[in-house]
């Protein structure tokens, strides 16, 4: 019996075949275009291959598995490797599968990660997939007050890989000031989150920790994990985010070396936890032992205002992670990462490593959103909720059977498609025109979640009406697939 290092290394082996669902995520919209389906696979596979992205010697997924994962029948997939057979590509040998031509390559490209659907770009379709907020005119404003032409050598010295001194002063207050005392040595500036996600989780977990993480969540959280060499394990959520009950069976079964939440307007299903159950995850965590790294990207976009204070609050050893990228604009890329000052200059050597320091313009600007953080949560929450009822009303009215909750904030609304089959409604909305997210993409321990969908209300009013009209058309015109998914890895 094999031990759990030597498993855990078999798993990180980038020479290890690639599941039906990787292969699927890289294939990405194979089946726009014209020509039949098993001729615009074969043009996808042999594009892969010339690029290198399927490499001399990898074996293909099992012909009936490629089929689930790509909603068409077995003898589409068929007929597609053999014709890549034909065109001398991949060798066909029975009983050892299909293998692109060549010699086994033992070094290789990064594993696909399970986010990396969520970036492609095909054509004009209205994209629906990533929640990106716009630029707002009081973050133009505050941008606008810097002046970029006097940044001096004093100040480019004092950049640093935990970040301008300023900016963690005036993050430290923005923090105190949410109720959590906090010190300039207690912050490390990131380029957003998600870098705060990847700092935090390289500073807690070894190859072969587990980390508990809700049931559904977003796969950078998860990547990060796997990137690690960890394995995330999914904990049960409710309307008020992950259920105590659940959490401290899994801290008992599993021993996780820490916990990974999204506890505000949750990405993806707009969970938010209540202040009672906040302190209950908080101590009960404590009690364990175990630290929680907290993101709270989107704790203000609260459409009634009221913006939880952090975890951390309840039990000093948990983390935070932050950034202003959701509230005032993505593009300026600043965020951090709130922990024990032991804990900050221990990741100084890594974050250097990962890009040495943030740009000192957006240190800059970052700055002056947070003087006027007040003022820009203020717009961008009645933005979003003007978004959010819009984008409510007309899914009541286009697909009036889907059934949700309105949303309490955030970026996205968490839809149930009556019947399931949700991967497959996705794949054939996209023929439609429209690209969204099924819950598959979220999931994080089988059986996957084929139910759901995730709709960002965040692209302009225009594009978002037309991408819930072409939803519709789609919906009225989807025939389910007979064959079940396979519970396995999604990307």
């Amino acid at each position: 019996m094999p031990t759990e290092s030597s498993a855990n290394q078999k798993k990180m082996d980038q020479s290890a075949p690639r599941t039906a669902e990787q292969l699927a995520s890289l294939l990405a919209r194979w089946a726009d275009g014209p020509g039949s389906l098993h001729h615009r696979l074969t043009e996808s596979l042999t594009e892969l291959i010339a690029a290198g992205v399927l490499r001399p010697g990898e074996l293909l997924p099992p012909e009936r598995r490629m089929a689930s994962a790509l909603a068409v029948a077995r003898g589409t997939v068929v007929r597609s490797y053999t014709s890549l057979s034909e065109r001398g590509l991949v060798d066909r040998i029975q009983g050892s599968g299909t293998r692109v031509v060549g010699t086994t390559e033992t070094v290789g490209s990064i594993d696909v990660t399970r986010s990396d659907g969520l970036y492609a770009r095909h054509g004009a379709a209205i994209d629906l997939r990533m929640a990106m907020p716009s630029m707002l005119a009081t973050t133009t404003a505050a941008v606008a007050r810097v002046q970029f032409d006097a940044i001096d050598v004093a100040t480019l010295a004092d950049t640093e890989p935990a970040g301008l001194f300023m900016l963690r002063e005036r993050i430290a207050h923005h923090l105190t000031r949410q109720g959590l005392s906090t010190t300039p040595w207690q912050i490390m500036v990131t380029s957003g989150a998600q870098q705060a996600i990847v700092l935090a989780v390289s500073g807690l977990v070894q190859p072969g920790d587990a980390v508990l993480v809700e049931a559904v969540t977003w796969p950078g959280l998860t990547d990060a994990i796997a990137q690690r060499g960890g394995r995330a394990h999914g904990v049960e959520l409710d309307r008020e985010g992950v259920r105590p009950d659940a959490l401290e069976d899994a801290i008992q079964r599993l021993r996780p070396a820490a916990i990974g939440l999204n506890p505000h307007h949750q990405n993806p299903t707009g969970s938010r936890m209540s202040a009672q159950r906040r302190r209950e995850i908080a101590e009960l965590a404590a009690a364990y032992r175990v630290p929680i790294i907290e993101d709270r990207a989107l704790a203000h976009l609260a459409f009634d205002g009221q913006v939880a204070t952090p975890l951390a609050d309840h039990a000093p050893q948990h983390l935070v992670v932050d950034s202003i990228n959701k509230v005032a604009w993505p593009g300026l890329r600043i965020g951090w990462l709130r922990a024990d000052a032991d804990v900050i200059e221990r990741l100084r050597p890594v974050r250097a490593m990962i890009d040495l320091y943030s740009p000192t313009h957006s240190q800059l600007a970052a700055i002056e959103v947070l003087r006027d953080w007040e003022d820009i949560v203020d717009e961008r929450v009645d933005g979003l909720r003007r978004a959010a009822d819009l984008a409510v009303d007309t899914i009541g009215e286009v697909l009036p059977t889907w059934r949700f909750a309105r949303p309490r904030g955030g970026l996205v609304l968490w839809a149930e498609l009556p019947g399931g089959d949700a991967a497959a409604f996705c794949d054939h909305a996209a023929r439609h025109g429209v690209l969204i997210a099924p819950g598959k993409q979220f999931g994080v321990d089988a059986p996957y979640d084929d139910d759901h969908v995730r709709i960002p209300f965040t692209v302009p009013q225009p594009a978002l009406l037309e991408g819930i009209e072409r939803l519709g058309a789609a919906w009225r015109s989807f025939e389910r697939s007979n064959a079940p998914y396979p519970a396995a890895a999604v990307i």
